[in-house]
C-alpha cells in the first residue's frame, strides 16, 4: 500500500513496539496471526494482542486476523472492530471458485489496492441523500464510472448487498462502491 500515513510495524506487542507504532495517535492497528506459533496458539496471541491494544487505546479501530470461526466471539471480547476469519475466507473463495470459474480473480481485483478496481465506503453525495437505489446506480456509473455494490444502513449499521431497487438513501448511509480510484464527490 502506497500511502506515506501508513506504517508497518514487526514485533512483539510490548511496550517498545507500540511506541514505535505510535499507538497513541493511530486511528487504526491491525494484528496479523503470527506465523512464528504453532497454529493452536496463534488465534490466543492474537486475541491477547488485541486485549493489550485496546487496553492502552480505548479509541483505536483494530482489525484482526484469526485462523478458527470458533475464536471469533473471544477476538470481539477483547476489543476487535473487524475480524478476518482466514480459514473461513479461503474455505469459502474455494467453493466460490469450483462453482464459477474465474470469479475468485474479480475477488483478487477487488481486494488488492495494486491493480483494477477497488471498493470504497464512502457518504453519498447530499444530491443523492433521499434518492431510490436504482439513481444512485445509475448515477455513479454515469457520474463516476463507478458500481454501487452495498448500502451501509444509518437504522441498524448492516450491510446491505445489491439493495432493492426502491430502498431510499438517508442521511447517515454509507455507500460501498466499486471504481478504479476514489471518486470525489465535491468536483
Amino acid at each position: 500500500l502506497e500511502d506515506d500515513k501508513m506504517f508497518f510495524i514487526r514485533g512483539e506487542v510490548n511496550d517498545e513496539t507500540l511506541e514505535k507504532a505510535n499507538l497513541q495517535r493511530a486511528s487504526v492497528v491491525m494484528v496479523l496471526a503470527s506465523n512464528n506459533v504453532d497454529s493452536g496458539s496463534r488465534d490466543a496471541r492474537t486475541i491477547l494482542n488485541v486485549l493489550s491494544i485496546r487496553t492502552l487505546n480505548p479509541d483505536i479501530y483494530i482489525c484482526a486476523e484469526i485462523e478458527d470461526t470458533k475464536n471469533l466471539q473471544h477476538c470481539t471480547i477483547a476489543g476487535a472492530n473487524e475480524i478476518i476469519v482466514i480459514g473461513k475466507l479461503s474455505s469459502n473463495l474455494l467453493v466460490q471458485a469450483a462453482l464459477d470459474h474465474g470469479i475468485t480473480h474479480i475477488i483478487t481485483e477487488l481486494v488488492t489496492n495494486r491493480f483494477g478496481s477497488e471498493l470504497y465506503k464512502l457518504k453519498p453525495p447530499q444530491n443523492l441523500v433521499g434518492k431510490q437505489f436504482i439513481e444512485v446506480l445509475t448515477f455513479l456509473k454515469k457520474e463516476h464510472n463507478a458500481i454501487a455494490l452495498a448500502v451501509e444502513s444509518s437504522d441498524n449499521k448492516k450491510f446491505i448487498s445489491n439493495p432493492p431497487i426502491d430502498y431510499v438513501i438517508q442521511p447517515e448511509d454509507q455507500l460501498v462502491i466499486v471504481a478504479k480510484e476514489r471518486p470525489n464527490f465535491n468536483s
